[in-house]
């Protein structure tokens, strides 16, 4: 089922029973986002569950707060199961006949070689996807943990909040502790340093 008529159900749903709320109906959006990133772990569908928490209106401080929680933990636990390759990924890569980095493989003889040479390619892109999306869910990351911490000092209660829904924020008692210290490490980051 596509993004669009998940939409549609859960509208015709909502229109169908009144006590629904758009807020409810945005917070279940969020939510299928988020499903959708996890089992695609696309950084183009974190990115959308980050905009639709920032920019749906309706959403009341609670929904936004547990959908910031269920996003910010979902962005831990990709990068705890993917973690930043070590290699680094080459601007052209060398044919293993020592031709010229970035040669057409068409231009390469020898069938043995070339194919070689294109699993090296292949190789090579696959490893600069893997950079470019765990750069993209670390920086996401780091936005959503800044706006945790700008997100509880607005009011009192939403700190408390916060608190409680990290505490069920993933089943994963070491995600919520890597969500925790996030949080507290962009808070003392914060804290402006007295002269002494």
């Amino acid at each position: 089922m596509n993004t669009k008529t998940s939409k549609m159900i859960i509208t015709i749903i909502a229109l169908a029973i009144p006590s629904i709320s758009y807020s409810q109906i945005d917070k279940a959006s969020a939510m299928q986002a988020i499903n959708e990133f996890k089992a695609e772990e696309s950084s183009e569908k974190l990115q959308q569950c980050v905009n639709r928490i920032e920019r749906e209106p309706s959403l009341s401080d609670s929904s936004r707060a547990e959908l910031l929680v269920q996003v910010l933990a979902a962005s831990v636990q990709y990068l705890e199961k993917h973690p930043k390759p070590a290699e680094t990924p080459q601007i052209n890569v060398a044919p293993p006949d020592d031709s010229i980095a970035g040669a057409d493989p068409a231009s390469i003889k020898d069938p043995v070689v070339r194919a070689q040479y294109e699993k090296d390619i292949a190789a090579n892109k696959t490893l600069a996807e893997a950079h470019r999306k765990h750069g993209a869910i670390t920086a996401i990351r780091d936005k959503l943990t800044a706006y945790c911490v700008s997100f509880s000092n607005i009011k009192p209660e939403n700190k408390k909040l916060l608190s409680q829904l990290l505490k069920t924020a993933s089943s994963n008692p070491e995600t919520v502790k890597t969500v925790a210290a996030l949080i507290e490490k962009e808070e003392a980051n914060r804290v402006p340093v007295t002269d002494r």
